[in-house]
């Protein structure tokens, strides 16, 4: 009989480790959207229990929020071991706005809440498929268009296939479509590597 052992990798400590005693735990809902109705989990929730997982099978997460190659502001969630990583990534544009300070707050909690429920497969309905209640959907003030200077200095500062890249994240058909805030950290980005 042979004595040797061997390592479970990154993959399999995350399923077997994290994942799978995970999906056993009966999760409470506490917080709740009073607008549409509907309950949902929050970091207190389940971050608790998910980091005894983690810890237990040996693996460390670090959060942070940066910029990809094409200057999108990005939320990852890196999973490591020690040895190997895993990154999740979720855009922050799609995080509801708020003002002041309180965006910033948002911001994180918003897309760590649900880096998390990627990493351990947490499921639960999304607002989209909770809010066709019929009801007529708030919508969002008109932002201000970027600037001609701003889409200059995006046009000299990235090439076709970065700017390809970006029109296709934003949805967009051409750079004049963007707003000045997101043109802003576009161009803040680039420029503030060089």
């Amino acid at each position: 009989m042979s004595d040797i052992k061997v390592e479970k990798t990154i993959f399999l400590k995350i399923q077997q480790d994290v994942r799978l005693p995970f999906s056993k735990i009966n999760l409470k809902k506490t917080g709740h959207n009073s607008h549409l109705g509907y309950d949902y989990f929050t970091l207190d929730d389940f971050l608790p229990k998910a980091t005894e997982l983690l810890a237990n099978a040996g693996l460390c997460t670090i959060f942070n929020i940066d910029y990809d190659s094409n200057g999108i502001e990005m939320a990852k969630l890196a999973v490591t071991d020690g040895m190997n990583t895993i990154e999740y990534h979720v855009p922050t544009s799609n995080v509801p706005r708020m003002e002041g300070i309180f965006e910033t707050g948002s911001k994180i909690t918003y897309c760590k809440r649900y880096l998390y429920m990627n990493l351990l497969e947490l499921t639960e309905p999304d607002a989209a498929e909770i809010s066709n209640t019929g009801e007529p959907e708030k919508t969002e003030k008109k932002k201000a268009k970027a600037t001609e200077k701003q889409i200059n200095m995006i046009r000299s500062n990235y090439d076709e296939e970065n700017i390809a890249k970006m029109l296709e994240y934003y949805n967009i058909q051409s750079l004049e479509e963007l707003d000045i805030e997101t043109a802003s950290k576009v161009i803040e980005r680039k420029v503030g590597k060089k």
